[in-house]
């Protein structure tokens, strides 16, 4: 019963959700499952999380934000976080969100700010970053691409850049819950385990975001 009723809530906030403003975003995220990981934007307070360990930082400074959608989470960075000398390269691989992005953060008024309309998989950067921002949630990728993905953002690295990204509080436990067969439920564990493992290997803090739609997780990794 209590399982239903979770259900029910979840799903009355997405058609709430739909009826208003992301309506754009989640058509897209339905239309292309692959190249929109999530299917509504982050709220501001997401943003902020994600550059809890940006606020300190000594000197310039180098970001990359990985699904950056129609911009909520780039908004925060360019707005608040980001200096005269540091740099930021935003990958969208939808090409319409990165028509918008290109509107919002225009070069004369954004110069150090560099959207690439590029599979995060095939984008080939020539520095390494402080700080990698991703909005991706791995929890809605199958196995092979989440590999792809952890070993694609660790070669972004150097030796202690913050990793942090997003989860959906309640996609885990919907998706136990709607797992019928054994088989299935296996492959769910295995996919955990990928997942738990790379998160456990340069963990830092988890954080909970009650700030959004749904709510979320935003987990910080040091990559070592």
């Amino acid at each position: 019963m209590k399982k239903n009723i979770i259900f029910i809530a979840l799903n009355c906030s997405i058609f709430c959700m739909l009826s208003s403003s992301p309506l754009k975003f989640a058509w897209e995220a339905l239309k292309n499952p692959t190249q929109v990981g999530a299917v509504f934007e982050c709220s501001e307070s997401v943003g902020h999380e994600l550059m809890r360990y940006a606020k300190n930082h000594q000197g310039p400074k180098q970001i990359i934000e990985v699904g950056a959608g129609m911009g909520s989470v780039t908004k925060v960075i360019c707005n608040h976080y980001l200096n005269k000398n540091d740099r930021v390269d935003v990958i969208e691989i939808n090409p319409e969100y990165c028509v918008k992005l290109r509107k919002l953060f225009p070069r004369e008024q954004y110069p150090h700010v560099y959207i690439h309309c590029v599979d995060v998989l095939k984008f080939v950067p020539t520095i390494k970053y402080d700080y990698i921002i991703c909005t991706l949630p791995f929890n809605a990728f199958p196995n092979g691409l989440v590999k792809d993905l952890q070993n694609q953002l660790k070669s972004f690295s150097h030796s202690g850049t913050h990793l942090s990204y997003v989860e959906y509080m309640a996609f885990s436990y919907l998706r136990r819950s709607l797992t019928q067969n054994q088989y299935k439920a296996q492959q769910l564990a295995e996919h955990k385990k990928l997942i738990d493992d790379f998160k456990n290997r340069y963990f830092v803090q988890t954080v909970k975001v009650f700030k959004n739609i749904p709510p979320i997780y935003v987990h910080h990794l040091k990559i070592s």
